[in-house]
């Protein structure tokens, strides 16, 4: 099971990494394609910290 990021979305670990391989780099773009942070807006660490980790894994390799 993939790591569930934004639950009021539904949006998991995988999503935030395939829309990150998409060109979708900000949390704003995330939040259109995906519908994370429109709930209650408690996922928005966790999901700053997704897009990093993308960047980051993008960046080593």
């Amino acid at each position: 099971m993939d790591e569930m990021l934004c639950k009021c979305g539904g949006v998991t670990r995988a999503q935030v990494d395939y829309w990150f391989g998409q060109g979708v780099c900000t949390l704003e773009g995330l939040s259109r394609k995906t519908g994370a942070v429109s709930g209650c807006g408690g996922c928005e660490p966790e999901l700053l910290a997704a897009l990093a980790a993308a960047e980051n894994n993008m960046s080593d390799g």
